[in-house]
């Protein structure tokens, strides 16, 4: 009953939350439904283009890399639930100072991920049902794969969990040990869903066992919730800090003092150490799409499917670590913002500053295009063509985030200052959208003129700058706006 109230607090706090949300801003709703409705149907559609064969692609789309995709996708997901619900949730040390098992808090937290998380899955396949009966869409869909794709999503927000928990342990060697056990459920995903591919009936029983495992390994990490909860809520022990201040060319000293204190806080936060693991982990992962593809598929859509799917994973890279960090610029601040408000600073001086800081992993973003074509052995030009567009939608995705944290920041410590998952899901759809259509002009002149491509490109990127100058211009009288 304990945990259940614990898990009951969690979901009345979410709904709450949302019901606040879209009391204050009507038209969000309505905004989100078409948002989900729109990116539903493109994805079908692809779906139904590459398994009819209608346009060449080069690429063939196994149910079992379908599954295999939500399953980490899932796991990331569940990964970053439990980092802000479990490891770094402050209010946590009322659940911890109770009569209450470890493992039953742990229970309460992963029934609010999977309550959370499968509620938006049932809205998502509900929708799918519909556009496929009501378009006739063949959609491969069909048999197991639904069960299949429940127990995909169950084990990988099992599995995140666990490696929330292991991952954030006192010493490098538990950590490393924790994650090496956990290691297995990815693993043995692949070698079931891609690697063998023995059919989605078979599929479907490894998918429900590695679900059953999944739960019990999140369960089984409730021993070391204290230590992880410790070692990530916990400050880290005090050292003496330098007083130089950092400053880029051009920078006036307001914006160095910010900057100054952004760059200095980013690097002691962990949250940095792991944008820059996701960026190395995005890299790899890519480089291993070559090797799934194998040959260089040839055609005249087919050749635009390595460099896609090199931009789709770079759009995550820069989701995850720019837009998020943008949208938590000034909400993440929560009671300190009064400081930075009775400074003597202009709001677009604070934003300006922060917008740089956040900047500095761009070249690292832009870098972990590189290896893909490198290793596929693209043209020179189409690497640089990929690498423009790169820092194009780097900048764009940091303009999104920066627009809407200043726009309508949230303040709840719980969540890192982040808004609510509806919210968020509609910030990334409309940054996706943005850079669609800084790049795709670019990408689709430069199959019949190389060199006025990369000169779009080129161009894109100047708008995509240009973009984030206004964002910064309109984002600094929101904050002097803001009351302390």
């Amino acid at each position: 009953m304990r945990a259940f109230a614990l898990h009951a607090a969690d979901i009345l706090q979410a709904t709450r939350q949302s019901g606040r949300r879209f009391r204050r801003q009507p038209l969000a709703l309505a905004w989100f439904g078409m948002l989900l409705v729109g990116s539903l149907w493109l994805i079908l559609s692809t779906a139904e283009l590459a398994a009819t064969g209608e346009v060449e692609t080069g690429l063939v789309l196994s149910p079992g890399s379908l599954l295999f995709s939500a399953f980490l996708l899932c796991l990331g997901k569940g990964a970053v639930d439990g980092y802000y619900r479990l490891v770094r949730h402050p209010p946590l040390v009322f659940a911890l100072a109770q009569p209450v098992s470890r493992a039953r808090i742990v229970a309460a937290k992963l029934a609010t991920v999977l309550t959370l998380n499968l509620g938006f899955l049932a809205l998502l396949l509900g929708t799918a049902t519909a556009l496929v009966l009501a378009l006739h869409m063949k959609v491969p869909a069909g048999g197991p794969f639904v069960p299949a794709l429940l127990s995909a999503v169950i084990g990988g927000l099992g599995t995140g969990i666990a490696f929330s928990i292991g991952a954030s342990l006192r010493t490098w060697l538990r950590k490393a040990v924790a994650l090496g056990l956990l290691a297995g459920f990815p693993a043995a995903a692949w070698i079931a869903l891609v690697q063998t591919d023995p059919g989605l009936q078979a599929q479907l029983g490894v998918l429900a066992l590695l679900g059953v495992l999944a739960v019990g390994a999140a369960l089984g990490t409730g021993p070391w919730l204290a230590e992880a909860w410790n070692a990530q809520s916990a400050t880290r022990p005090g050292k003496t800090r330098s007083g130089r201040s950092y400053r880029l060319p051009q920078m006036t000293p307001t914006v160095a003092a910010v900057f100054t204190k952004e760059v200095k806080t980013a690097w002691r936060k962990r949250e940095t150490a792991l944008a820059l693991a996701t960026l190395v982990f995005l890299g790899a992962a890519l480089v291993a799409v070559k090797f799934l593809v194998g040959e260089l598929p040839t055609g005249r859509f087919a050749r635009a499917i390595l460099p896609t799917m090199t931009l789709a994973g770079i759009f995550a890279g820069a989701a995850v670590t720019l837009t998020v960090r943008g949208l938590a610029s000034i909400g993440g601040e929560h009671e300190s913002l009064w400081i930075l408000r009775t400074s003597p600073l202009l709001g677009r001086d604070v934003v300006l500053g922060k917008v740089a800081a956040y900047g500095l992993v761009i070249p690292a973003i832009v870098a972990v295009s590189l290896p893909l074509p490198l290793v596929a052995g693209f043209p020179w030009d189409t690497t640089l063509l990929v690498a423009t567009a790169s820092l194009t939608i780097s900048l764009l995705a940091l303009a999104t985030g920066v627009f809407f944290g200043a726009r309508a920041p949230n303040f709840d410590r719980n969540t890192g200052g982040l808004p609510d998952s509806f919210v968020l899901y509609g910030v990334f759809i409309l940054a996706l959208i943005a850079c669609t259509v800084f790049v795709a002009p670019a990408g689709a002149v430069f199959g019949a003129d190389r060199v006025l491509g990369l000169l779009l490109a080129v161009g894109g990127a100047d708008l995509a700058l240009f973009v984030l100058y206004l964002t910064v211009r309109a984002s600094g009288p929101r904050l002097d706006a803001l009351e302390t």
